[in-house]
């Protein structure tokens, strides 16, 4: 017997602003920039929806879904799977593609209907000319403001979107949906450089920024922070005290970068040590401008959440590794803990 899954129609339960995006999406390029919570991953799912004719096999081409980290893959396709009856193919670095050859990613792709990928994944199949632009009906960019530079993102559009987007005549392309809650990863742009990032932006997805831009048309949809201002005596550490703070903090630091050394080897050395340092980093931004006492909060959440531990990065941190990374925030903890019962 099989068991039957309703699923709730999601152009039912759409917002406004989602399928107003979707309208936009339909007929151009789109990046849409609205906050985290709007659902925006909906809009994707109503556009995989309204490009199923185009993907559904024996058709050849397919739809693409880049995110920036493994555990987004997981996620968002989960999310691709709840709204569409399209296959759903998954595809990381940890699966080993590195070295497939062209043969088993065509009996793949053959098989899929929607690729969720990271980026470097894509780019290196384009590289090696495994896939082809003029093949994707559809190319999702999430968290697409990492556009930039010499990132994978920037890559597939410079090094493959535009040439064909250039040439006379001009080759099949698909069609661009990117989506962010913020166009960059600053939060100190004036507005001039601000204005200049969404258009930079905008350029290189050869897309137009949809949003909306009165916060209080999403403030029935979306839980916004009440911002409350609470006053306390500016007392500021004395800088022999912050030096020594900071001294013990390299110390520790130290440390368990020798723990690791003597217990850990390769990858899981690697990422201990870029965990360890980035929250080394971290401890000692908070003690700078949050005070000590905040700085041991941050360093007891670290120790103590019995959530899923993920790193700063955002990808899951295997247990070998977690629990020298646990360790270490610990022992800052407690150390920082002593300076804020001494006052």
């Amino acid at each position: 017997a099989t068991e039957e899954v309703h699923k709730e129609d999601p152009e039912i339960v759409a917002r406004w602003y989602q399928l107003e995006a979707l309208e936009r999406a339909m007929s151009g390029n789109t990046v849409a920039f609205l906050d985290t919570g709007a659902g925006k991953t909906l809009i994707a799912g109503l556009l995989l929806r309204a490009y199923a004719h185009r993907v559904r096999k024996p058709a050849r081409d397919y739809a693409v879904f880049l995110v920036p980290t493994r555990v987004l893959v997981e996620q968002q396709a989960r999310v691709v799977e709840a709204h569409t009856d399209l296959r759903v193919s998954k595809f990381t670095g940890d699966m080993g593609v590195d070295f497939w050859n062209a043969a088993i990613w065509r009996r793949v792709v053959d098989d899929a209907e929607v690729l969720v990928m990271t980026p470097q994944i894509l780019l290196d199949n384009l590289r090696h000319s495994f896939f082809s632009l003029q093949d994707i009906a559809l190319l999702i960019f999430d968290e697409c403001h990492r556009a930039k530079g010499n990132s994978p993102y920037a890559c597939i559009l410079k090094e493959f979107y535009h040439p064909v987007m250039n040439s006379r005549p001009r080759g099949p392309l698909p069609r661009i949906f990117g989506m962010t809650a913020s166009p960059t990863d600053s939060k100190n742009l004036l507005q001039e450089s601000y204005s200049k990032r969404i258009v930079e932006l905008e350029n290189l997805l050869n897309s137009k920024v949809y949003t909306v831009d009165n916060e209080s048309a999403l403030s029935e949809y979306i839980p916004f922070a009440t911002t409350r201002i609470v006053q306390y005596d500016d007392y500021i550490i004395p800088s022999n005290s912050h030096n020594h703070i900071k001294s013990c903090l390299d110390r520790l630091q130290e440390k368990h970068l020798e723990v690791l050394k003597a217990n850990l080897h390769g990858l899981s050395r690697k990422n201990a040590k870029k965990g360890i340092s980035k929250l080394h980093k971290a401890f000692l931004y908070c003690t700078a401008n949050l005070g000590v006492w905040l700085a041991a909060k941050a360093a007891e959440i670290h120790s103590t959440t019995n959530e899923q531990f993920l790193s700063f990065w955002g990808e899951e941190l295997d247990k070998n590794v977690e629990g020298f990374v646990r360790s270490y925030s610990e022992e800052v903890y407690r150390e920082l803990s002593c300076f804020s019962k001494r006052g």
